[in-house]
């Protein structure tokens, strides 16, 4: 599995190339939106802690066929609100050696405006059901388990800096010849 992360001033956009040794055995039956057994198909799944306090996450779930997963997490007392609803897009498609998954997350819907140095924190994961044996115990397994999130991965933001240039020019006097009606 490979991931690439971009970033803007407002969205996250995280893009998963899930390669499978064997395409012909992807599984994904889910088509309702913000179904639990979103995660009982092959999918891909983010996790983010916006305000780095290791209790409070948003998540974003989504399967081969495109149908999306997302909701709210609280570690105490493991609390989730699947019925939450993001500002986000995704797209999937199937390929010749397995699959791919593009996200593009609005931020400022999360009441957070990336600036210069700030951090978040997020986790990546990608199911496979076929080489799962997972006995379900918290509300993402087998995605994430929330009782071992002490070491979410943090990403820094940085912008290029927005500089403005002039560049004067004169424009040479055109001699007009011909007679014009």
């Amino acid at each position: 599995t490979s991931v690439r992360i971009l970033y803007d001033e407002q969205y996250l956009y995280i893009g998963f190339i899930c390669i499978d040794s064997e395409p012909d055995l992807i599984f994904a039956e889910v088509s309702e939106k913000d179904s639990p057994d979103l995660r009982f198909d092959d999918s891909v799944w983010v996790l983010l802690d916006i305000f780095e306090n290791l209790d409070a996450y948003f998540y974003f779930g989504m399967n081969v066929l495109g149908i999306k997963g997302d909701g709210q997490l609280k570690k105490k007392d493991l609390f989730h609100e699947p019925q939450w609803d993001g500002e986000w897009e995704g797209a999937s498609k199937r390929t010749e050696d397995g699959w791919t998954a593009e996200l593009s997350i609005d931020l400022n819907f999360l009441m957070y405006s990336p600036r210069e140095g700030e951090t978040i924190r997020l986790s990546l994961s990608r199911i496979v059901p076929r080489l799962e044996a997972t006995l379900l115990t918290e509300p993402l397994d087998p995605a994430f388990r929330l009782s071992n999130m002490g070491g979410l991965k943090q990403i820094g933001f940085t912008f290029p800096e927005k500089k403005i240039r002039i560049a004067p020019y004169v424009l040479p006097k055109a001699a007009i010849q011909g007679d014009f009606d």
